[in-house]
C-alpha cells in the first residue's frame, strides 16, 4: 500500500507569528478584487474610511482567524493602510503559492 501525504490550507507568518489561512485561494481573491473595488468608492471621510477599516479587519479576521488582527497589533490602533498593506500582502503570498503550484503541475512543453 502507498501511502500519500497532502497539506492541506496554508500558513502565513505575520510578525513572527503563524496563522492558519482559513480560506481557500479562489475566496481570497475574489474577496481582495471586491475590496479593491470598494477602495476606489470609499467616502473620504472620518466615517467612511472607519467602515472600510472595519471591513478590511473583518476580512483579515476571516483568513487569519477570529481576533488576528488585534493580535497582530499587540492591542494597538491599526489604519487603514497597515490594513490595506496586510491584506495585500496575504493576497500577493497566496496568489505566488498559487502560480507556484500550478507551475509544478503544469505539462511542461
Amino acid at each position: 500500500m502507498r501511502e500519500i501525504t497532502i497539506k492541506i490550507g496554508q500558513e502565513v507568518k505575520v510578525n513572527g507569528e503563524v496563522y492558519p489561512v482559513l480560506l481557500d485561494e479562489v475566496e481570497i481573491l475574489e474577496a481582495a478584487q471586491s475590496i479593491q473595488a470598494e477602495a476606489a468608492k470609499i467616502e473620504q471621510t472620518p466615517e467612511g474610511i472607519r467602515a472600510f477599516g472595519l471591513r478590511l479587519t473583518e476580512f483579515l479576521d476571516k483568513v487569519l482567524g477570529q481576533g488576528a488582527v488585534s493580535k497582530i497589533a499587540g492591542g494597538r490602533k491599526v489604519g487603514v493602510i497597515t490594513l490595506l498593506s496586510l491584506v495585500s500582502h496575504i493576497t500577493a503570498d497566496i496568489s505566488k503559492s498559487y502560480a507556484d503550484t500550478l507551475a509544478e503541475y503544469a505539462p511542461r512543453k
